[in-house]
């Protein structure tokens, strides 16, 4: 597999070659075993660890101390329509305080 991917897949990201690896040659490895060969040997290079922006943190302790916003626009039937989801949702508790459904036509 190491071979395979110096010679032949050297310029796929690892996702890739392990797709690859499944598809032309039949080689039946899970993707963490081929990303930890290849990380191991030193032909790919391991990821940076997390910045602080996208670390994940503890909830907050009391109830009401931080309420998360969250509005998001879905194809929520089979049809062309989008359809807008607003959520109001304790950090706390993870209780719903608000939520709604609107078709962004009917302002």
């Amino acid at each position: 597999m190491l071979r395979l991917y110096q010679k032949t897949y050297f310029d796929l990201s690892v996702r890739h070659c392990h797709d690859k690896l499944r598809e032309e040659r039949a080689i039946e490895l899970s993707y963490t075993w081929v990303k930890q060969a290849l990380q191991g040997s030193g032909l790919v290079a391991r990821r940076k660890k997390r910045g602080s922006h996208g670390r994940r943190r503890p909830r907050r302790s009391m109830p009401g101390m931080l309420l998360h916003i969250d509005g998001s626009k879905h194809r929520w039937f089979s049809d062309d329509r989008y359809f807008d989801l607003l959520v109001i949702l304790n950090d706390a508790t993870s209780e719903t305080y608000y939520c709604e459904g609107r078709s962004p036509g009917l302002r």
